[in-house]
Parts: structure tokens; C-alpha cells; sequence
């Protein structure tokens, strides 16, 4: 698999789709993004950048995020078991100075860490593996936990999908995502519960952006792990300006990625109803139902932001040309995301 192609070339982003991770994630070297006022600093300041990982088995979802708007930070860690119902919920809006992000998930470790709150991930490139390493205690009266998970990721032999999508001239964003089986251990308040390469997944979805402001999507996510096969998906609507041929669509299967089209979500019933997520050829038809809200209000001098993170079961089919994937309550997340700053 060629993986050698560079996300800038002489300054200037190579849009496009890619089954493979890109070189040279520097956003600071392209060249007048923002137009002729396009300093380094400024474009420091513009750029939205996170790691996060969705992950999860029959059992349990889980969502991490280690989140820099620039003018706000956020980490964010949520266990949902699903066999109880029940959600555990940690969050802090940090200092964005307090965040590591690296330039892509294979040159450097993405961490926060304070007196109660660590989050550590990187890539092992000897065992070829994500390493997602959590401690969190004495916060907000929530139970203490404890979460080491290994993601099998070798980018040689695994397709992902990497997407350089156009917001405008030479302006855009960078999402790396790809799925992958996985095991670990998670304790809570000292209960062990493990994971199998057999039945567990991660998601990663490392992003870089130059996005509008302000930035405006919609997004889902679902994967599953059955007897060793994680299948999955990722849709997202946002403000590609030629969202036909530049998005992040596509559905995985055992180590393979399939490329999907542009995709619309509607919800006639609000966030908090089911959502539908089609596309125009008839290929991606599917109907995800809220069961557990994560919403998100901010409105400072220069920040504005409503975001809905809901937690829920997906249902329908996904079509390619090899086969139709028959989408059966596959438990993932969705978001509607505004923010402004």
C-alpha cells in the first residue's frame, strides 16, 4: 500500500480521499489559506484540532476526545454500559495551553494530564499498535477508573480512510480515521472488566482543520465486533465545498475500507428524535435512535457553541458495489455540531 503521499505539496493541499494515512501534517506550511493575511500565528489560532476514539463492545460504548478549539480545550471521557443503562460521564473545559495534540497520530503523544484527570494516547510503532492509556479519580463524585486499551493498526496492511476536504482556495481540513479490533481493561471503582480482540473495536478519528467559522456539521459513527470481524462506519454532512467527490464517507469491514457518497441527515422530530441519514443514489439509508444525551452550551464574549453528542442504536443498510451491509442495531454516537470562535 503506498503510503508516501504528503498532505501539502510545495504549500498547496492535495484534496482528495485516500485509503491510506497522509505525510506531512503541518497545516502551518500551507500558503495563504486565509488569503493574503495568512501569518503562522494566525493560522495557529485557526486551527481546530483533536483526537478522539470511539471503542466498545457488547457491553459497553466508550467515547474519548482530547479536543483544541484554541479558544477552548476539552477533554472528555464517556462509559456507557449498555447492558445497565447507565452512563459514566467525565468532563473538563481545560486551557487549551494544557492540551497535546501531535501533528498526526503516529509522530507524538496526545495527552492531558492534572492531579485527577490523565489521558494518554500514541502509536506503538514496534508492536503497531494505538495505545489508550486513562487514570481518572476523586472527580466529581464519580467512581474512580482505570482504562488500557490496544488497538491493532498497521497502516501498511489496514486500509483507513483519510480525507483533505476543500472549505475553500487551499483551505480545509485532515481526518485520518480508521477501525480496528482491539483489548484491554477497564476498572471502575476497582471492578475489572476486559476486552477482546474478539469482540471489541476502536475508532480513531485524528483531525486537523482550517474550518469556517462558524464550524457547522453532522456526523455518525457505529461499529461492531463479531467473531474477530469489526465492521463500521462514519458519515458526516459538513462544509465541504464539493461534498460529492471530497468527504469522510465510508463503511469498513475486516481491515478494508469502501468508499461512500455525500450523505443529508434530517431529524422532523428534533435532535432528540430518530435521525435519518441517506444519500441520493439509494446506498446509505439509515435511521439512528437517541437513547442518551451529551449536550454542550457555551456563550462567552468570543465562544459560542451548541453541540449535541447523543448515544444510541442504528439500523438500516449500506450498499457498495461488492454487497449490501445490513446495519442492525449497531450502537454508536452522532453529533450536531455548532461552534463559533
Amino acid at each position: 500500500m503506498n503510503t508516501n503521499k504528503s498532505l501539502l505539496t510545495n504549500g498547496i493541499f492535495n484534496f482528495g480521499k485516500y485509503k491510506f494515512p497522509l505525510n506531512d501534517i503541518d497545516f502551518l506550511k500551507s500558503k495563504k489559506p486565509f488569503g493574503t493575511f495568512s501569518p503562522k500565528f494566525y493560522k495557529n489560532f485557526r486551527l481546530k484540532e483533536w483526537q478522539a476514539f470511539q471503542a466498545g463492545n457488547e457491553k459497553f460504548f466508550i467515547l474519548i476526545a482530547i479536543y483544541n478549539a484554541k479558544t477552548l480545550g476539552l477533554v472528555r471521557f464517556i462509559l456507557f454500559d449498555k447492558t445497565n443503562n447507565k452512563k459514566y460521564f467525565y468532563e473538563k473545559k481545560v486551557f487549551p495551553s494544557s492540551l497535546k495534540i501531535p501533528k498526526s497520530v503516529f509522530e507524538g503523544t496526545a495527552e492531558y494530564s492534572s492531579k485527577n484527570y490523565m489521558i494518554k494516547t500514541f502509536y506503538d510503532s514496534v508492536t503497531k499498535e494505538i495505545k489508550i492509556d486513562i487514570e481518572i479519580k476523586n472527580f466529581r463524585k464519580l467512581p474512580d477508573l482505570k482504562f488500557n486499551f490496544n488497538g491493532d493498526y498497521n497502516p501498511e496492511k489496514h486500509e483507513s480512510i483519510s480525507a483533505c476536504i476543500p472549505f475553500g482556495e487551499n483551505r480545509g481540513m485532515y481526518s485520518h480515521k480508521v477501525l480496528c479490533n482491539a483489548e484491554g481493561e477497564i476498572s471502575i471503582n476497582n471492578e475489572k472488566f476486559s476486552f477482546n480482540k474478539s469482540d471489541s473495536f476502536l475508532i480513531l478519528d485524528d483531525h486537523k482543520g482550517f474550518y469556517p467559522n462558524p464550524m457547522i456539521y453532522d456526523w455518525i459513527t457505529g461499529a461492531k465486533t463479531i467473531s474477530g470481524i469489526s465492521t463500521g462506519f462514519n458519515l458526516t454532512d459538513n462544509q465541504s465545498t464539493d461534498p460529492d467527490n471530497f468527504n469522510e464517507n465510508c463503511i469498513w469491514e475486516n481491515g478494508k475500507t469502501h468508499f461512500l457518497g455525500s450523505v443529508a441527515f434530517k431529524r422532523p422530530d428534533g435532535v432528540n428524535g430518530k435521525w435519518y441519514i441517506k444519500d441520493e443514489a439509494g446506498n446509505v439509508n439509515l435511521c439512528f435512535t437517541p437513547i442518551d444525551q451529551n449536550p454542550l452550551y457555551l456563550n462567552f464574549l468570543i465562544i459560542k457553541a451548541e453541540y449535541e453528542g447523543p448515544l444510541g442504536y442504528i439500523s438500516g443498510t449500506i450498499k457498495t458495489p461488492e454487497k449490501i451491509f445490513e446495519i442492525n442495531e449497531y450502537f454508536g454516537m452522532g453529533e450536531k455540531k455548532y461552534i463559533k470562535g
